[in-house]
């Protein structure tokens, strides 16, 4: 007797094995749901990189040319920079929500592309990048000094507009 009770403690009863097998379904889930936003919260980043590196290039371009450089959004998933000649391809799951430029009147309107002049200028313009979970960030670039900003905030992100635009 003595014997069964020791053996019957070697093993593991089927509920003690499906209580593992749950807790370590759960920590699983948790850390995989963690990469998954960090790896979102990552592509976001080289994106806005991108959009402020070429930005960037295209008003050099634009100086160095006789012609005028332009951003287009051609799609939702894509805007080029035609004197650059490079294009920003949005990952799977973000699209580019909105494109913005500050007109004449202190407004922002929708557009579809931003001229750059040969000074390298261009209207002060933002862009607005939505990621699969909803997730808005939005780069201002200012026409005059071409200085960036990156904003996950929509009410700093208007504050800032206001700003700009009151300074015209």
């Amino acid at each position: 007797m003595h014997r069964a009770l020791l053996f019957g403690r070697l093993a593991f009863t089927l509920l003690e094995l499906m209580v593992v097998i749950v807790l370590l379904v759960i920590v699983s889930g948790i850390g995989l749901l963690s990469i998954q936003s960090s790896m979102t919260l990552a592509a976001r980043q080289r994106v806005i990189s991108q959009i402020i590196a070429l930005d960037n290039q295209e008003r050099a371009a634009a100086r160095r040319s006789p012609r005028q450089g332009r951003l287009v959004q051609s799609s939702a998933e894509q805007i080029q920079f035609e004197l650059a000649q490079r294009t920003v391809q949005m990952p799977s799951g973000m699209r580019i929500n909105r494109l913005l430029m500050l007109t004449d009147r202190a407004n922002f309107a929708s557009v579809s592309e931003v001229t750059f002049v040969s000074s390298g200028q261009s209207p002060t313009y933002a862009v607005e990048i939505v990621d699969a979970r909803g997730m808005r960030s939005w780069i201002i670039l200012l026409g005059i000094s071409g200085q960036a900003f990156s904003i996950d905030n929509e009410n700093e992100m208007t504050a800032l507009l206001d700003t700009v635009k009151g300074a015209m």
